[in-house]
């Protein structure tokens, strides 16, 4: 058992991290072969928690949301924006700067969040495979949401 202001520094030090990484496999997605170390770090920072004190019980997802996405949502553009300025060029191609997709990927984080502390909530926990799925699920759903905003932008729509 932990103590909540214990467990929301525990859940919100590995945030920058984490984010970083959910960018590196939406941007890059295999093309570096690296997606399965980044989905892996993505996992082994955030896929528990413990019971809190004195309470004896998982946090709420409302408390969850409170430590992650509602402490992070205000900046995530322009934290996706500086995550993808600062990859290294000859190591990572330069895609994604305009606002458009940097929206896109902060709806990709978010809603992996979302999902992750509905499960984390109810259960303490989420399976490495679950959290594989869910992030390739989210790549493929967001990679079209992309695809279509370029279309709109192509035809001159919006």
């Amino acid at each position: 058992m932990i103590k909540r202001k214990y467990l929301k520094y525990d859940i919100q030090i590995n945030e920058q991290y984490i984010i970083k990484q959910l960018v590196k496999c939406f941007v890059y997605k295999n093309s570096t072969n690296n997606l399965k170390k980044w989905k892996k770090d993505i996992y082994y920072l955030f896929n528990q928690v413990p019971y809190m004190k004195p309470f004896r019980r998982f946090p709420t997802y409302k408390q969850l949301r409170r430590w992650t996405i509602n402490h992070f949502e205000k900046g995530l553009e322009y934290k996706i924006h500086r995550i993808i300025w600062n990859l290294p060029l000859d190591e990572y191609p330069r895609i994604f700067n305009d606002y458009e997709k940097e929206y896109i990927m902060s709806k990709f984080i978010i809603e992996y969040y979302n999902w992750l502390i509905k499960e984390i909530a109810v259960n303490g926990m989420v399976s490495q495979q679950n959290t594989y799925k869910k992030i390739d699920d989210l790549i493929v759903k967001y990679e079209n949401e992309v695809i279509k905003n370029q279309l709109k932008i192509n035809k001159g729509g919006k």
